[in-house]
């Protein structure tokens, strides 16, 4: 019985520590005022693979992006000028998620050794992508995130499947049965 117990024990906490694994990666410091510029083969590489795609994760999010021009033309600094952006669509499932303020990407070298930082001045958020191969894309929306569960994959679709739980029944309490 004890040997029993002993195996069962060990499965548990050998699932246990692969559902929460550490990532190893190398994260450098870098200036927040770096540039485009620097890291522009790396951005343009990213550009090619996945530029007017779509891209779908598990979890049923997903995007489409393209590269646009300056979106501030009237300003003149080396960031403006010269820095790459891209334009982003975002959907969950098949239903785009639209914002009043449209997405407007920065792109620039990230931390994460490796990775590409798409900046969105408007929610101070960042996506870390690398290209894994031409249909995936592996992105954190953090440069310094370490644990698996933070880890998206993206893989390019023809198209964004519908939500398998659009059309489920109503519980009780959802259709005022119960309150």
């Amino acid at each position: 019985m004890t040997l029993k117990v002993a195996i069962a024990l060990s499965c548990l906490l050998g699932v246990s520590s692969t559902a929460f694994a550490r990532l190893d990666f190398q994260y450098q410091e870098l200036p927040q005022d770096r540039s485009s510029r620097e890291y522009g083969a790396q951005i343009k590489a990213l550009e090619k693979v996945m530029e007017g795609y779509k891209w779908a994760a598990d979890n049923g999010a997903g995007f489409i992006i393209t590269s646009i021009p300056n979106p501030i033309p009237n300003v003149t600094s080396d960031r403006a000028v010269n820095g790459l952006y891209f334009g982003m669509q975002r959907f969950i499932y098949d239903k785009e998620q639209v914002r009043a303020v449209p997405y407007e990407l920065y792109a620039r070298q990230s931390g994460r050794v490796g990775y590409v930082e798409l900046w969105d001045d408007e929610s101070a958020g960042s996506m870390h992508v690398k290209i894994i191969d031409d249909n995936t894309l592996e992105v954190f929306n953090d440069a310094k995130e370490s644990d698996e569960k933070d880890r998206l994959i993206y893989k390019k679709v023809a198209r964004f499947e519908k939500n398998p739980r659009e059309n489920r029944l109503e519980s009780a309490e959802e259709s005022g049965v119960f309150r």
